[in-house]
């Protein structure tokens, strides 16, 4: 826990930094965040474009590889599993991954309303398999259900904010095994 808190903090540091454009700076604000996540014995790649709106970190641990991306052009990471449906209108903002669980965790934003998203995971999960194992489907703005499917679990939480749908899918091998 200590690890992703401070991974955290070093993306919001390399935003920080990345605001001294150009190559001088992405150069400082890598080796900054490579310095600051590899504390624990772990080897840490930072890569800051030159405008510094796409952050990648990989993180190689003992027992663990972490990928990190942040920025305005993502794609799902390579691995994902292709049995999760992606909503159409979803830019993602956020993809993390760790390997050796096969845990991926995708955040994205919507500007379609939370009815419409929230109706085509249900719809999508279902005609792919996935059973549902909780519902909480009425907090508010907020929808939240975990579903399961050949020792997999996937947790979709949706919420609107503002006239965004803010989307979160995460899903793991690893809790089942």
């Amino acid at each position: 826990m200590k690890l992703y808190s401070r991974i955290m903090i070093s993306v919001i540091l390399a935003v920080v930094l990345a605001g001294c454009s150009g190559s001088v700076g992405d150069k400082v604000a890598e080796k900054a965040l490579e310095t600051a996540l590899s504390e624990d014995g772990q080897k840490v790649q930072v890569d800051l474009d030159s405008k510094g709106e796409n952050i990648s970190i990989a993180i190689q641990g003992d027992e663990s590889t972490m990928d990190i991306a942040t920025g305005d052009a993502l794609t799902p990471p390579e691995g994902f599993p292709k049995d999760i449906p992606l909503y159409t209108n979803m830019t993602l903002q956020l993809v993390q991954s760790i390997e050796e669980s096969n845990t991926y965790i995708l955040n994205g934003q919507s500007a379609d309303p939370l009815a419409k998203v929230d109706a085509f995971y249900k719809e999508q999960l279902t005609k792919h398999g996935w059973k549902q194992e909780m519902n909480i489907a009425a907090m508010g703005d907020t929808r939240m259900y975990n579903v399961e499917k050949e020792k997999r679990t996937l947790n979709v939480v949706l919420a609107a904010d503002s006239g965004i749908t803010n989307i979160q899918l995460t899903t793991s091998s690893h809790f089942l095994e």
